[in-house]
This record gives structure tokens, sequence and C-alpha cells, in this order.
């Protein structure tokens, strides 16, 4: 690191005060900006609260990095997923402004971060690039780490959505789905529906992992109300539609939205989710299709819709390209051993 400037210092977000956390948001709004340039900045106010949220289900620690006049110019984060699942996992971020890069900074908030992995006792820390980032990548190779996992970030123009296509899949969902019915919440799951919820939410351990050393998830129902909390903190809200079967009651799919309010236009489309054994029926189209009429009807402001999914996963893939996405970018699950990290840190000792 070039020695006019400060070492990585540790913070603890959650007792910040305002004027750190602006400082924070600068530089986070100015990487958001390269990262996806067509997106709607989230608010200040929002940002500060979700960093001000502590989920118990989460340990995280953040490193930043400050030049002369005391602006923060690289930002680092690792978290730990203190569930009973994925113990041996850091999910890490490393930001640096642009003009600041290439002088080291990457680097030392790297050694911050796999100190502190070693701390916890991890082994495999885990980073998301994104293909607007051509900077990311190249450092993430030079470190050491691979590719585990291509996904398409796709992207929905509400404007050009063709009510026909809604028709045609309401249409297959009334042919193939007559043992099932619909559902919806707004914001928090029912008390009383929270197991089975969770239960359900197993199902995401079949989606495609590529070559991530990653163990399949559980989903407690506390950890679905922490989640819950977290999106309240940013000012977040969640909505979700359901399939259930008629005959038993059981629920057969959902599919959840999120939407901020600091960015009108924009919504992400989260999980979406079928059993097995109930697959084939068209659920999944008619919970999208479904929940793309709400969106126009309850929230008429927003115009774009953003999904993320593996490249693998081509049954996804086919619903949204029929629905209208296109894809947008590319994004990468990179996964980066401890052993590798400290290798790559040894051969640089100063030179890199």
């Amino acid at each position: 690191m070039s020695s006019d400037l400060a070492a990585p210092e540790i913070v603890d977000l959650a007792t910040a005060g305002d004027g750190e956390l602006a400082r924070l948001y600068r530089l986070t709004s100015a990487i958001a900006r390269e990262l996806a340039p067509d997106d709607p900045p989230i608010a200040l106010q929002a940002s500060m609260a979700a960093w001000r949220h502590r989920n118990p289900f989460l340990r995280r620690r953040d490193w930043i990095v400050r030049d002369t006049s005391s602006r923060i110019i690289a930002h680092g984060l690792a978290t730990y997923w203190l569930g009973q699942s994925n113990r041996h996992l850091a999910q890490a971020f490393i930001a640096v402004a642009p003009e600041q890069r290439r002088r080291g900074l990457g680097r030392s908030l790297l050694a911050r971060l796999l100190a502190d992995t070693r701390r916890e006792q991890r082994r495999l820390i885990l980073f998301n690039e994104r293909s607007s980032v051509k900077a990311a990548g190249a450092a993430l190779a030079r470190y050491g780490a691979t590719v585990g996992l291509e996904n398409r970030l796709s992207r929905l123009d509400l404007e050009r959505l063709a009510p026909s296509v809604l028709a045609d899949f309401h249409r297959k969902a009334a042919e193939r789905a007559q043992e099932f019915t619909l559902g919806s919440w707004v914001g928090p799951y029912p008390e009383a529906e929270l197991v089975a919820i969770a239960e359900l939410m197993q199902v995401m351990n079949s989606a495609p992992r590529g070559s991530l050393d990653v163990e399949d998830g559980h989903i407690t129902p506390d950890q679905l109300r922490a989640g819950e909390r977290a999106l309240a903190a940013s000012e977040t809200e969640r909505w979700s539609l359901y399939a259930r079967e008629r005959a038993g009651g059981r629920l057969a799919g959902l599919t959840s939205l999120t939407w901020n309010p600091s960015r009108p236009i924009l919504a992400q489309q989260q999980e979406t989710l079928v059993r097995p054994e109930y697959r084939n029926h068209g659920i999944g189209r008619w919970l999208k299709a479904a929940m793309l009429e709400k969106l126009g009807r309850d929230r008429p402001e927003v115009r774009w819709i953003e999904t993320v999914n593996a490249k693998t996963n081509a049954a996804m893939l086919k619903i949204n390209l029929e629905l209208g996405f296109q894809p947008y970018q590319s994004v990468r699950n990179w996964q980066l051993t401890v052993e590798r990290a400290e290798a790559y840190l040894r051969q640089c000792d100063g030179r890199c």
C-alpha cells in the first residue's frame, strides 16, 4: 500500500455517527453507480438504518481506509453466518474508489479480512462480482480465487410487458394447476404459517451451486423473522405470493418480490420455489405472472424488475425469457481458500 495512505481501521457501523456513515455512503454510492449505472440509488437514511441494524444470525465486521482529508476511499466487509450450516464460510466484499485503485488498498483490506476469517475459524471466503466492473474479477483472480458459479442478472421493462403474455400464463395455469389456489402476504409472514414456510424454503437447496463449496441451508422460523426485521430496518417492503394445494392445504410454491420507496422505479424479484412433487403444473409461471399483475396494479411507478439466476438454471431462465426478462449483466460467485489467500499475500510481500 502506498505510504501516503492510512492503514485500514475497523469500524462498528451499528454505533457509528451520522457523519461517519455519510462518508461511507459517498463511497458505496459511487461503487453502486459503477456496478449498476442505470439503477437509482438507495437513500442515505435507508442505508444508515440498514448499517445500524444487526441480524442475530450474522456476525459482521467492517474496515475502512481514509485519505489525508478523512474521506473514506476503501471499504472491506466480512460476514459470518451463525446458523447450523456453512460454518466454514465467510462472505466478503472489498470496494476501492476507482481513482485509488492499483495502490495496494484492496490487498491491505484482504489481509485484514483474512486475519479475521482465521480468528473465526473459517476456511473459505466467498465474493460476488458483476461484469460491469472488470477490475473486480481481475483482482479476485490475482488473489487466487476461482469462479464457483456463473449467474445471469436479468431485467424486465414493465412498459414492454405484453398483457397477452400474462393471459397465456394464466390460461395454462387454469389447465394444469386446477388442484391449487393462489394467495398473498404483504410484509411479515403470518405466525400460523411460519413453520410451513421455513420448511418450504428448504427447496432452495435444489438450486444450482456449480462448484461452490457450500452446504445445504437449514432455514428456521427464527431466521425468517430476523430477515424480516432486517428488511424493515432498511425500509424495504416484501410481497409474497403462494400456491396452496386445495385438497390438503399444503404450501406448494412461493415467490417473493422486494421494493424500497427510496428508488420507486425498481423492484427485485427474489426466490421462486416450487416443491419437486408439484412441478410441471405451471405453478412457477402462474406465481410470477400473478406477481407482475399485482405489481402493475399496486405499484404502477415501478418500471424495472431485476432477478438473478444461475446460468445453468434452464427452467427458470426459460420462464423469465417468456415473460420478457432480458440479460443485463453477468454475476459471478468466487471462492477463495484461506490457504490460497495467504500464499498470495506472502508472494506479494509489498511488491504487488
